[in-house]
């Protein structure tokens, strides 16, 4: 029971930063991207999107690949597809992509 309590505070916690965040982000008129660590993405027709700011791959064929950032998970779903490169904060996925789905965490602000 008390770990339920700890756990239900730190996301009111959690939460709370990502308002603040955002609040800063429009006064300061400064991308949210930058502020609150969201994904940014890049689709260059069916062919080829790039991905700055993830956490992760959490799976990798060439029909399904998943990756995970502070929002949630992206799923790019195709054929053919092959992470061309990735570094710490940016990855780029070639091949013929057919639909891109976010699977939102519970607590996110957009």
């Amino acid at each position: 029971m008390m770990g339920s309590r700890r756990r239900d505070q730190t996301r009111q916690e959690e939460t709370r930063g990502d308002v603040i965040r955002k609040k800063i982000a429009e006064t300061a008129d400064a991308p949210k991207d930058v502020i609150m660590g969201l994904p940014l993405i890049h689709l260059t027709g069916q062919c080829e999107i790039c991905i700055e700011n993830y956490r992760g791959i959490l799976e990798y064929t060439e029909e399904l690949i998943r990756v995970k950032t502070k929002s949630g998970t992206i799923r790019i779903i195709g054929k053919r597809m092959c992470i061309e490169y990735y570094m710490n904060d940016e990855m780029k996925i070639t091949g013929k992509i057919w639909k891109v789905e976010f699977e939102k965490k519970e607590d996110t602000h957009c």
